[in-house]
């Protein structure tokens, strides 16, 4: 018998633009859809109409788009896996110095300047300096000469001049100076401290960077669209051989292995754990049991028939019993060992002063 069945691969190859809604940010769109088939593309889907399955891609993809966001930022993450230990740490802030005070500075002594020799001017030669005006007349345009000046200077003669200067000068300077200087300074210091600290070695780091690396961001997606649109079913001719994953990851193949290596493990250790504490519960019931036969052998040896006598002679007959006869007397079965004592009755065998009443039991010796 064969049966017919509408696949996730069958709705791709009869619309090969059924996957065009679903899109994530930095996620590649053809790596994902064929992951997807890879792993789903045998199943049927919720949405056999491809419409309406366009529709639930596209709210799908709006809905886990933060998820796959986060999770592609976590993936991207830039870090050092054999260091546990990342701080930074920032220092700001302002510094301010301020100095006031007086400074005086003091100049005392004599300051003494001393000119000798001779100043020699000579002068040799002559200047002429010729001065010529001229003028025009009325009834022409043409300047004519008028009058003409010419001055002569000859120079043969020298000056000197003695110089012999001494000059003396007595300073005394007091400067005061009253400083006030502000310096402010604007530090920014930045320390980055990383390392191991210690408590994890370096093999169990590294083996959690390997087993991180194990995980993959295409099998998850593809996990989450198995689970909202796929049919988990198998079917097989000649009957129904139904198949839910019941597995945590979509890779029935190693991933799952790995999680039954870990469940079974995990399994174990409860079972040893269950062991010990069933170990312990047999120890003290053992002990228990050897406490009970001390006991048991303490009771058989205490209570022999030589034992028993005694203990009768000493407690039970030195007892009295009280009973009431069929007639309503109260009867006293007094043992022997009571025979220095005396049993009366008030009113009938004795009286007493401070009980006149009839009736109550009075024991004297």
């Amino acid at each position: 018998m064969s049966i017919a069945k509408l696949t996730l691969i069958g709705m791709n190859n009869y619309d090969n633009s059924l996957f065009d809604n679903l899109r994530f940010k930095n996620v590649d769109h053809e790596t994902m859809v064929n992951t997807i088939l890879l792993n789903c593309g045998e199943f049927e889907v919720l949405y056999p109409n491809v419409e309406i399955l366009k529709n639930m891609f596209t709210l799908f993809s709006s809905k886990w788009s933060r998820t796959v966001e986060k999770w592609v930022s976590a993936l991207n993450t830039e870090y050092k896996p054999l260091e546990n230990y990342d701080r930074y740490e920032n220092f700001g802030g302002s510094e301010t110095e301020l100095e006031n005070g007086n400074e005086t500075h003091l100049t005392n002594g004599n300051e003494t300047i001393t000119n000798n020799g001779n100043t020699v001017l000579s002068r040799s030669g002559s200047d002429n300096n010729d001065t010529e005006n001229k003028t025009s007349a009325f009834n022409t345009n043409d300047y004519q000469p008028n009058e003409k000046t010419t001055t002569q200077i000859n120079y043969g003669s020298s000056d000197k001049n003695d110089v012999n200067l001494n000059q003396t000068r007595t300073p005394n300077i007091t400067e005061i100076r009253t400083p006030n200087i502000k310096r402010t300074r604007t530090p920014n210091l930045e320390n980055h401290i990383h390392g191991n600290i210690g408590v994890t070695t370096s093999q169990q780091m590294l083996e959690s960077e390997l087993q991180l690396q194990y995980w993959n961001l295409y099998n998850k997606i593809s996990n989450l669209f198995m689970k909202e649109f796929c049919i988990m079913i198998y079917w097989k001719v000649g009957g129904l051989m139904s198949f839910i994953n019941e597995f945590p990851y979509t890779d029935f193949h190693e991933l799952n292995l790995d999680w039954i290596i870990k469940n079974v493990k995990e399994i174990t250790r409860e079972f040893i754990e269950l062991k010990k504490q069933n170990d312990n519960v047999l120890s003290d019931f053992e002990i228990l049991k050897n406490n009970f036969d001390e006991l048991k052998n303490y009771v058989l040896s205490a209570f022999t028939d030589d034992n028993i006598r005694k203990i009768i002679l000493s407690y039970i007959a030195t007892m009295i019993f009280v009973e009431i006869s069929d007639s309503g007397y109260i009867i006293y079965n007094i043992p022997e060992t009571w025979s220095d004592i005396t049993f009366n009755t008030t009113e009938l065998d004795i009286k007493v002063e401070s009980q006149k009443e009839y009736g109550h039991l009075v024991l004297s010796y």
